[in-house]
């Protein structure tokens, strides 16, 4: 705040807002200071312009919380953040792979200049309900659809989807009533069905995958949210499992290559077949996205002999 102290007549309105809303202040704002005074604060170096109309009270690189700020302001006093970066405002832990998204009303005045590149405006004639404190943020409702039917892909959507419903930022109840209102929305029918599939106990990406293999593979689905406990009494989730075949499958990310997780994977495998899960199998990701047949087929064996053991 020191740079913005040194600005001459700047009131307590100004110092306030700028407290507020992580230095950053929008002309239209009551209490601001005049469009002129800040520029003039630009020009002597003390501030910068962020966007047409929107100033940081500082004249060093932005922060991220800072960049968000500004998009929101730049949409004008209803304006608001929506997709991955509401997500971001609302505590979402996954990297925004996109511009900052803003929603403003169509008929609020349009910039013909100084959007900055790392914006993207969406007019709507409906607004969605603004989340309470903080930066002007659409719901986690709202914002998840958008979110989805704004990735460019449909991998990325399925991604927001997921991560959203894991980190327990919205649940799948409230998800549906947002798309119960959005009949056109764009991957509506898919995020539908990613909540009924999070719903039955897919709770990852690459589970999502593996299930989907399985559906395509006329292979019934498995149980899921099981867990079991090791010989040393841990609580262990296990990530696919068959009860009446007795059939285990752990699916290995990158993060299985550490050494410390190796061997702990090798302990809970070894912890669950003497316990009496005789079929375990491992497959990698990699394995499930370039060559999942080969893996399916012994799948299917694996079945098989489970059900000629436990006489299914």
């Amino acid at each position: 705040m020191r740079d913005a102290r040194a600005m001459p007549h700047l009131s307590s309105d100004a110092l306030h807002l700028l407290k507020a809303q992580s230095n950053v202040v929008a002309a239209w704002q009551p209490g601001a200071p005049s469009h002129e005074a800040m520029t003039r604060a630009v020009a002597k170096g003390q501030w910068r312009r962020m966007a047409h109309g929107v100033f940081l009270a500082a004249p060093g690189p932005a922060l991220d919380e800072q960049y968000l700020w500004a998009a929101a302001l730049y949409g004008g006093a209803s304006g608001m953040l929506s997709g991955q970066a509401a997500l971001v405002a609302h505590g979402w832990t996954v990297e925004r792979r996109c511009d900052i998204d803003v929603l403003a009303r169509r008929s609020t005045h349009a910039y013909s200049e100084g959007k900055p590149e790392w914006l993207r405006l969406h007019r709507t004639t409906v607004m969605p309900r603004v989340a309470k404190g903080g930066i002007p943020r659409a719901r986690v409702p709202s914002a998840t659809i958008d979110a989805a039917a704004w990735a460019d892909t449909d991998a990325e959507s399925e991604l927001i989807v997921i991560s959203v419903l894991r980190q327990r930022l919205a649940t799948g109840t409230e998800l549906s009533s947002e798309l119960e209102d959005r009949p056109s929305v764009k991957r509506r029918k898919k995020v539908l069905t990613l909540i009924e599939e999070f719903d039955s106990g897919i709770t990852s990406m690459n589970e999502l995958r593996f299930a989907r293999l399985c559906r395509e593979h006329g292979i019934r689905e498995p149980d899921r949210q099981v867990r079991r406990r090791d010989s040393r009494g841990k609580l262990r989730r296990i990530d696919v499992y068959w009860d009446a075949e007795g059939v285990v499958v752990e699916i290995d990310g990158v993060g299985h290559s550490d050494l410390e997780v190796e061997m702990d994977d090798d302990y809970r495998q070894n912890s669950l077949v003497i316990s009496g899960d005789r079929i375990f199998l491992r497959v990698s990701t990699a394995t499930l996205r370039h060559d999942s047949d080969t893996f399916i087929t012994q799948l299917k064996a694996a079945h098989e002999q489970g059900r000629m053991l436990h006489h299914v």
